[in-house]
């Protein structure tokens, strides 16, 4: 798989750690795609949990018919990720999710992580796989 395929044009990068313009970390004619390098570790990843919580609502609520991605670093944060995106974990306890997006997302039938991912979806990739960087 390569990075950006033939014909696929750079629209905007936001790259800065929480620039808050609501711009997604990459944007191109083809797709928007939200960057997390932070690692899970395996055990207080809550934090990384609720990122993650928050990227998916960015993405499932932006209404372009582009192909949406989250990158995170290597495939064991992409197994960790899925996994999570799964779950049960309701987005009411979401600490990185605004009042007015937990209500939104609740308004939309999205209770669970696992609601929301299962209603719009999102590919996990992980870097090193983009980059070449793990067999």
């Amino acid at each position: 798989m390569r990075a950006r395929p033939a014909g696929e044009r750079i629209e905007s990068l936001s790259l800065g750690a929480g620039t808050g313009d609501g711009s997604f970390d990459v944007k191109t004619n083809r797709r928007i795609v939200e960057i997390m390098l932070s690692s899970f570790s395996g055990r207080g990843d809550s934090v990384r949990r609720d990122r993650i919580g928050r990227c998916r609502y960015k993405l499932a609520c932006h209404g372009s018919t582009r192909r949406k991605e989250l990158w995170v670093m290597s495939p064991r944060d992409r197994e960790r990720a899925t996994a999570f995106m799964g779950g049960k974990a309701t987005l009411r306890c979401n600490r990185r999710l605004l009042e007015n997006e937990k209500a939104d997302a609740e308004a939309r039938g999205w209770r669970t992580i696992g609601e929301l991912c299962s209603a719009v979806p999102i590919e996990v990739l992980s870097v090193e796989g983009l980059l070449g960087l793990t067999a």
